[in-house]
């Protein structure tokens, strides 16, 4: 906490004209921790965000930003009535989809295109979520074997 906050000394710099050294005078009662770039971004934390050692704090704002801007992307599909598998329920639909991992996040809903009849189906089907792996969405039709295609959106979530 300083004294007098704001307080430098000015001491002339020997052999030239109306230049001085600054320090600071404010008298702290409680040394602070100093503000510089070793303080504000350590070079280990600029490495979490894929910046070199020479990053400043602004170049980690930059990549939080664009982290957070790009956070879900949304992908449309539709769910061929005649690739889904099996004889009775589960049926089983294997929907191929680049950015799923086997731990990713995504919501599938249907398309604001999708018919009554299309939807009717879907209701019919029940389906549900029967896992996930790299590139592919697996779902489980509970109810009746869609008999028509289904338009989807999956939302690829990069809030996790």
């Amino acid at each position: 906490m300083p004294t007098y906050p704001g307080r430098v000394k000015l001491t002339p710099v020997t052999g030239k004209n109306d230049t001085y050294d600054m320090t600071r005078a404010d008298a702290p009662t409680e040394t602070g921790t100093p503000v510089n770039k070793a303080t504000l971004l350590q070079d280990s934390t600029a490495a979490l965000y894929g910046l070199g050692g020479n990053a400043v704090p602004d170049d980690a704002f930059r990549a939080v930003y664009e982290q957070k801007t790009d956070r879900s992307r949304t992908i449309t599909a539709t769910l061929n009535h005649a690739q889904w598998q099996g004889s009775s329920p589960p049926y089983t639909y294997r929907l191929s989809i680049t950015g799923v991992t086997a731990t990713s996040n995504q919501d599938i809903v249907f398309s604001s295109s999708i018919t009554a009849s299309q939807l009717a189906a879907a209701q019919a089907a029940n389906i549900q979520d029967g896992g996930q792996s790299a590139g592919v969405i697996t779902l489980k039709a509970w109810g009746y074997k869609p008999v028509s295609d289904i338009p989807v959106r999956v939302i690829l979530r990069r809030d996790t």
